[in-house]
């Protein structure tokens, strides 16, 4: 579905997005008719927040639809809310994106602050940026010198629960022993895991999903 030119670009932190996606693929598939058909079926996935969001419409007598659409818009508003809050933390900061990043998270973080891009492992940046002015870092030893550099760290993984996995390159580069101390972790939270993930030990580190 196209989205209305006027209509803002979706947030970084979107995450919340995919449950209701899901919760709305079963109302279009007529599984899902009232609230509390809705309130049972985030229950059952372990989305107590939903839950809770519709359990306060069960007496308003409104369609599903709309309550999925009411939950949608506040948390595309929550997302850009700490949009903002991550970059105002990043500005002024050294800002490392691991590659393979998606093209609207790189295009994001390019344009707040000092940012280095890091390629290794065969990866390569999108095309529309091949010609621009970023800059890069090639190869294992020359990211992971920037990477023990660098205040931010943003890379890619596939989150479950409080684990995080990723590509076993990406994972070597973000090394708990080799980060600055007070180093941030940005993760790109994929929706699938790869069969080739590794487990990154992320330690206490200060961790913005997006």
């Amino acid at each position: 579905m196209l989205r209305h030119r006027n209509h803002p670009k979706p947030p970084l932190h979107h995450e919340d997005d995919r449950v209701l996606q899901a919760l709305r693929l079963l109302v279009d598939q007529g599984m899902i008719q009232t609230i509390d058909e809705l309130i049972a079926y985030a229950e059952k996935g372990d989305h107590q927040k939903e839950a809770e969001f519709f359990r306060a419409l069960r007496d308003e007598p409104i369609p599903v639809s709309l309550a999925l659409d009411e939950l949608f818009v506040i948390n595309r508003k929550n997302g850009h809310r700490r949009d903002r809050e991550l970059f105002v933390a990043c500005a002024g900061r050294r800002v490392a994106l691991l590659m393979p990043l998606p093209p609207h998270v790189l295009d994001e973080f390019l344009g707040n602050g000092n940012v280095t891009v890091l390629i290794s492992g065969g990866h390569h940046i999108p095309p529309h940026l091949r010609h621009s002015n970023i800059v890069t870092r090639h190869g294992f030893r020359a990211c992971r010198q920037t990477v023990a550099e660098s205040d931010v760290v943003v890379f890619e993984a596939y989150v479950e629960g409080n684990s995080y996995f990723c590509e076993s390159e990406v994972a070597d580069l973000v090394d708990e022993r080799m980060l600055q101390p007070d180093a941030r972790l940005v993760i790109h939270s994929r929706p699938h895991a790869h069969p080739e993930d590794v487990a990154v030990d992320v330690g206490s580190r200060n961790v913005n999903l997006i």
